[in-house]
Order: structure tokens, then C-alpha cells, then sequence
């Protein structure tokens, strides 16, 4: 199953579902996911969890900013700061952005240890178009 990547030259965010988890098409799961994000020399690796029906109006609003070329789509993990994302349109010309936020906390013996990446880039409509046809993404967006 190929995995949601946007990319700009060296800047690129991707998202792999889980590959122990089947997709059903139903979108009422819940979804773990692996998100590795490369922005401007600053770089993260995580996983997290997205609520089923959230996952699936994000991919059916990547559907819709790819035919129309103008709005927005975003998306959050169940936990609190995970993982928030908005792909979205930044002219009327269809040029188009993303830009979001990565979090997770490592507990040491005696102190808890924040790690959080900010990041943005824009990219080219292309990568909508790729991903808009992916079967995975098709079945569960209908």
C-alpha cells in the first residue's frame, strides 16, 4: 500500500497506514498510522491514531482540493497535539501548501520529555492528483 506523501525537493511529509491493518472501505475504525515529516533541514518520526470517519473526510477532501483546486482539508489525531494537518490551496491559480504539527512525549525515570515539530511547505498540485488515485484512497473515500 503506497504511502500519503507529499513532497517538495527536500521537504516532504508521509503518512503509511499500519500494515497489519486491513482496510474494510467502511472508514469506522480507528487508524494507526506512521508519520514521517522532512521540513527545511528539521525532521520527525511518530506514529498516532485517527478516529475512522475523521481519516475518511480528510481523504475525501484531498479528493475535492484535487478536482477543484481551491479550499482546504485537515485532519487530527485522537490524542491531543499527535498530529494536526491542513493541505490547502494558497492562490486562485491552484498553488497549493501544507502545513501542520507533530508532538509526542517520552517519559524519562523522573521527567517527562516533550518532543514537537511545527512544519510547512508548498508543493505541487501533482501530488494530489497521485494520490487521489491510489485504491486504498479511493475505497475508503466512496
Amino acid at each position: 500500500m503506497q504511502p500519503l506523501r507529499i513532497a517538495n525537493q527536500n521537504n516532504f511529509f508521509e503518512m503509511s497506514l499500519d500494515p497489519n491493518q486491513g482496510i474494510s472501505g467502511r472508514g469506522f475504525e480507528d487508524y494507526r498510522v506512521e508519520i514521517e515529516v522532512h521540513s527545511n533541514q528539521f525532521s520527525a518520526k511518530t506514529h498516532c491514531h485517527l478516529d475512522g470517519p475523521d481519516f475518511v473526510n480528510f481523504l475525501r477532501g484531498l479528493i475535492s482540493l484535487d478536482q477543484s483546486r481551491n479550499g482546504e482539508t485537515s485532519l487530527e489525531s485522537i490524542s491531543p497535539d499527535g498530529l494536526k494537518l491542513r493541505m490547502f490551496s494558497t492562490t486562485r491559480m491552484g498553488h497549493m501548501a501544507i502545513e501542520g504539527s507533530l508532538s509526542h512525549s517520552f517519559m524519562g525515570e523522573r521527567v517527562n520529555f516533550p518532543h514537537s515539530l511545527s512544519f510547512g511547505f508548498e508543493f505541487d498540485p501533482s501530488e494530489l492528483v497521485k494520490i487521489a488515485g491510489y485504491s486504498w484512497v479511493k475505497a475508503l473515500a466512496s
